[in-house]
């Protein structure tokens, strides 16, 4: 059986990510024919609480995107919330030694550098991170230096959700041989039925987007401010605010 351990610890937003990561997850499900065990390895960030009563399961994630993961589960693991680069990189060494135990080790963590120790790591990139070189000084610039280097050797392949991406990451990182592109993927049958109908198709301009409470990644406020300019007859039929809970729903 084939142990393999998938790194997300914003599960709980149930966005893009997570949506490619659950097909991820079942397209390596029917590959090994359920003789797999995946684990999604999570663990507190800002504002959320993994050993929260109403942290999702993998029920949550089949419901929200329809699809059915029987050999997927939750791995929790308690780490503090570092406040300094000194725990930033002891959490990051802890994590990564959890790896070691794996066949497969996937970091479809968003902007990650952390280093897979499995006897195959894979990286899935939306956007590549930064080298470290460039945003430390002094002894952290050293130390920046090694851990880039160790990204660099250390994954297997580096999979890009888009032609755009693969691009900026053979940029940044000089990545060309060891990469591939699988775009995300689209709503199912049984996901779009009921959602669209030709017949009642009216010129709406609809942007649709995530707002969360630690910081707003999806610069909603820049929408809101040019609609509010454009000089025609605009109504703003209905917009809800809403902030994930733990479960995040």
């Amino acid at each position: 059986m084939k142990n393999i351990l998938i790194l997300n610890p914003y599960l709980s937003t149930l966005g893009g990510g997570e949506k490619a990561m659950g097909y991820f997850c079942r397209s390596l499900e029917e590959y090994y024919r359920n003789d797999v065990k995946i684990e999604i390895l999570v663990f507190n960030t800002y504002g959320v609480n993994v050993f929260a009563d109403d942290y999702i399961e993998v029920k949550d994630l089949n419901r929200r995107f329809a699809i059915q993961l029987k050999k997927t589960y939750i791995k929790k693991i308690d780490l503090p919330i570092p406040q300094n680069w000194k725990e930033t990189v002891k959490n990051k060494h802890q994590i990564e030694k959890i790896s070691k135990g794996y066949d497969i080790f996937v970091n479809f963590m968003f902007l990650s550098k952390h280093i897979g120790h499995a006897k195959t790591n894979i990286y899935h990139c939306f956007f590549p991170p930064q080298k470290y070189i460039k945003e430390q000084k002094g002894r952290g610039k050293a130390l920046g230096l090694i851990y880039d280097l160790m990204f660099l050797i250390k994954y297997d392949k580096y999979i890009s959700n888009s032609q755009y991406t693969n691009h900026w990451l053979a940029e940044f990182w000089k990545l060309h041989r060891r990469t591939a592109v699988i775009y995300p993927p689209v709503f199912s049958d049984k996901e779009r039925k009921g959602r669209y109908e030709e017949s009642e198709k009216k010129n709406i301009i609809l942007s649709v987007g995530r707002f969360l409470l630690v910081h707003i990644v999806k610069n909603s406020s820049i929408w809101f401010v040019s609609l509010a300019k454009i000089q025609i007859n605009l109504r703003i039929m209905n917009i809800i605010w809403l902030a994930p809970s733990q479960n995040g729903k």
